[in-house]
């Protein structure tokens, strides 16, 4: 598992590589929904000074002793909540893995948006992903395989609710006893690209460049 992570941690550095936001030293990043900290340590080895956003403590708390050793600056954080952005001003910020999606509501997004606007540098950039959930898959399709280990299976099937889409994560595990399953099931937004650039655009910011593999959107943006 160490090493799929250094793996996912090299994987997002080559990213910021790629659209020329490897030159962190002397600036300020934002982590939105941070998580265990695959891109807060990739920006901090860029030389950003990283504030680390998440709701849960002990997600940030995963980060381990390395973030303390960057000087990465974990905060427990709604970010559905403007008083949250109230951190010194970014010259980056990020978004990744599917945070827009897990927050409640389409004006969550636009507060973060905003809120990203007003309180980053004038040439700051803003670095997200989401997966496109606006298209309803049925019958088999709607079963997919994520991971599979000699020991452990790990897929999900989505359920299409109106305005979400009902995520079962089904993680099966090889135990001495026989095979386990557990079921953990959690919503997303129903959104897609046409329901979230206008929301960028609303705030401000402008599209650089953008791409979408197997359904996940990565899309780089300026302020305007």
């Amino acid at each position: 598992m160490l090493g799929e992570r250094e793996t996912q941690i090299e994987a997002f550095s080559d990213l910021l590589t790629r659209r020329g936001l490897d030159k962190g030293k002397g600036q300020t990043a934002w982590d939105l929904g941070a998580g265990t900290g695959l891109q807060s340590l990739a920006l901090a080895r860029k030389g950003y000074q990283v504030h680390a956003l998440d709701f849960s403590a002990e997600m940030l708390a995963q980060m381990g002793p390395e973030a303390d050793q960057w000087g990465i600056q974990r905060h427990q954080a709604d970010l559905t909540d403007s008083q949250s952005y109230a951190l010194p001003s970014a010259d980056l910020l990020v978004c990744m893995q599917d945070t827009l999606l897990h927050l409640p509501a389409l004006s969550d997004l636009e507060t973060l948006f905003h809120q990203g606007y007003a309180q980053s540098q004038p040439e700051a950039a803003f670095l997200l992903s989401f997966r496109d959930l606006s298209q309803a898959l049925s019958g088999k399709d709607r079963f997919i395989l994520l991971r599979a280990e000699a020991d452990r299976i790990l897929s999900c099937f989505l359920e299409y609710l109106p305005d979400q889409v009902m995520i079962h994560d089904i993680i099966q595990t090889r135990e001495k006893a026989g095979w386990e399953q557990r079921i953990h099931a959690y919503p997303k937004l129903r959104a897609g690209w046409e329901d979230i650039q206008p929301l960028w655009e609303k705030a401000g910011w402008q599209s650089q460049w953008q791409e979408k593999r197997r359904g996940m959107w990565y899309v780089h943006l300026r302020k305007g």
